[in-house]
């Protein structure tokens, strides 16, 4: 799990040339209720509202309390949805955001689970939602790929001391 992070944020940093954009995480989990891979961009709270009939990932959300947390004068939304996915251990996190050349790249990663992990068996839909600075520049978006989480090692006498 710490190497996964760990890469997922060294390819944040090589992402692209230029300046990056803070990306500020407000909601990521798995179950957000949109069943078909989706990326939204919202520029104003009309606009999210609009956006996101189907995203139901949070009672706060249901309630309109996310788009409270953005400044729409200084900032817009950013939002990966996954999908339906058959069981848990999938993820996708924004990992950058970056102005280059008159448009706007957004990198987006996903991780997997590998065959050899045990996973909970139910369906997921994993979602990250992102505040960055408001930019009117067209959005081009980029999906990596994590490495997928390793199976816990356990070998005899490796255990507390």
């Amino acid at each position: 799990m710490i190497a996964r992070s760990l890469w997922i944020a060294l390819a944040a940093l090589a992402a692209a040339p230029g300046g990056g954009s803070p990306v500020r995480h407000l909601a990521q989990g798995q179950q957000s209720g949109v069943d078909r891979p989706r990326q939204l961009v919202a520029r104003s709270r009309r606009e999210w509202e609009a956006l996101v009939g189907d995203y139901r990932g949070s009672r706060e959300n249901k309630q309109g309390a996310l788009a409270l947390h953005v400044d729409w004068s200084k900032e817009m939304l950013l939002a990966a949805f996954m999908g339906q996915k058959p069981t848990g251990g999938y993820s996708v996190t924004i990992t950058s955001v970056r102005s280059v050349g008159g448009h706007l790249f957004v990198t987006v990663a996903e991780s997997v689970p590998s065959r050899d992990v045990m996973t909970a068996q139910v369906l997921t839909t994993p979602f990250d939602i992102v505040a960055v600075k408001k930019s009117a520049l067209p959005v081009v978006w980029k999906t990596i790929s994590a490495p997928a989480a390793r199976p816990l090692q356990i070998r005899p006498g490796a255990g507390p001391q």
